[in-house]
This record gives C-alpha cells, structure tokens and sequence, in this order.
C-alpha cells in the first residue's frame, strides 16, 4: 500500500520503518518491531522503543490505527539529555531534510510571545515554559514536524499520514458529523476544506490549533454557541456545537 507521499530525493527519513507497512494490524506491527519494547498501548495506538531517528538514541515511535489498520506512524525525540537549546537546530535541520524530501515549502505555524527577544536563551526559557510551539506541514498535510513543550521538557514529533486511510477516517467523521447531528455547513465551508481555507473565511480571530478550529455561531437567551471545526491531516472531517450559559 502507498504511503499517498511523494519523495523526489533520497532522505535520510523514513516514513515507516524496516518490516513495518501501511495497513498493517497491530500485532503485524509487533511482529515486525519485536526488538523493542512496549511502552503504551490500546486498542488504536502503540508506542515502541528505544529507536534512533534522525541520530537521536533513545527516541520512540507510535503507531495509530484506524480500524486496526495501520494509518499513522509518530516519532518522538524527547531525550532529556539533549540540552534544551539543542531542539532548536534539531528542529531546523530535520525541517531542511524535509524540504529536501518533498522538493516543497512547508506550510508554517510558529506561536511566539509578542515581546520575546529573538534571541536563543530567551526562545529556550519560553519552550521550557509551554509558551512557544513550532508546527510545519508538508505533502498535502500528510507530514507533520512540530516542536513543543510535553509534560515540561522540550520534544520533537514527526508524524506521518496514510492518504488512503486519512481518507477513510474523514469520511467516517463527516458521516458520524451528518448522522448525529443537525449541524449544516456554513455558507462557504464544505467537507475536505482545508484549514487555512476555513480561517480565510472568518474574519474575526478564531480559537484555533493544526487539528480544530471554534467559532462563534449565535447566542440564544441562555446560552453562546460555538462550532468546533475538527480536521484529520488538514482536511474538514466533522462538526460540533457546544453551548456556553449565559450567568
């Protein structure tokens, strides 16, 4: 099955490791991955390791499922011996693997206090602090590289995406979305959107990260409601309302 990315270089990143292959049931991916350990799982997710990427020991791998076929693959650097300030050209060089990889711009998200001086002892306390987070996408939103603060020390993760599976999952969504609730499209949203296509059409500045999307709909007597826009590798997938009473 085809990973739905297109490579145009030969790169030292791999979407999927040695014996493991998109579609494949959790327990083929055990079989494969059967020298490392198992660190957490449940029924749609496995986390291995140790595994070394990108030349960083001690790293870790997730495998996401979709009705138990392999549909995401998530390494993770999170090595506290790495010193905080090493995660940033960390970051920039396994961005310019990628650029390389796909031959394309990626699509950028950088949150950053307004007044943080630029320089790297000041971006370093901020990470250390959860304030600042780093996101790129590449290859249709297939492929995504963040930089964050998890569970108060700096990580690295870089996901990638099954397109065939990304899509059934959507699908699954929009449907459940159509099915389970009375919720209709906007004027000018539909389902598979994109989401900087669904904040091109708002113009107040809405709550929003890469995966979801809350914007305000109406207010009623009792309550404010709001719509909560959920994306699966960057593409509309379903719909929700939630309301906020009014004191």
């Amino acid at each position: 099955m085809s990973s739905g990315t297109t490579s145009t270089k030969q790169s030292a990143i791999r979407e999927l490791r040695p014996g493991v292959n998109w579609g494949q049931t959790p327990d083929e991916v055990r079989k494969a991955e059967k020298d490392l350990y198992e660190l957490e799982a449940d029924p749609d997710m496995i986390l291995l390791g140790p595994v070394s990427f990108f030349n960083v020991a001690d790293s870790k791998v997730a495998y996401f499922f979709h009705q138990n076929k392999l549909a995401a693959t998530v390494y993770l650097i999170d090595n506290h011996e790495i010193k905080p300030e090493a995660y940033f050209e960390l970051y920039f060089n396994i961005t310019k693997e990628l650029n390389g990889k796909y031959n394309e711009s990626p699509e950028k998200s950088f949150n950053v206090p307004k007044d943080m001086p630029k320089t790297l002892e000041a971006a370093t306390q901020a990470l250390l602090k959860g304030e600042i987070d780093y996101t790129q996408k590449w290859s249709a939103d297939l492929t995504l590289l963040k930089l964050e603060n998890m569970n108060g020390h700096p990580a690295i993760t870089l996901q990638f995406s099954n397109a065939a599976i990304a899509g059934e999952v959507r699908s699954a969504m929009q449907a459940e979305s159509a099915t389970e609730t009375s919720i209709a499209l906007p004027p000018g949203v539909a389902w598979d959107m994109s989401h900087q296509a669904v904040l091109k059409l708002n113009k107040n500045q809405p709550i929003h990260n890469e995966k979801h999307i809350v914007l305000y709909r109406a207010q009623t007597p009792e309550a404010i409601i709001l719509t909560a826009y959920t994306f699966v590798d960057g593409k509309l997938a379903m719909l929700d309302d939630f309301y906020i009473l009014n004191d």
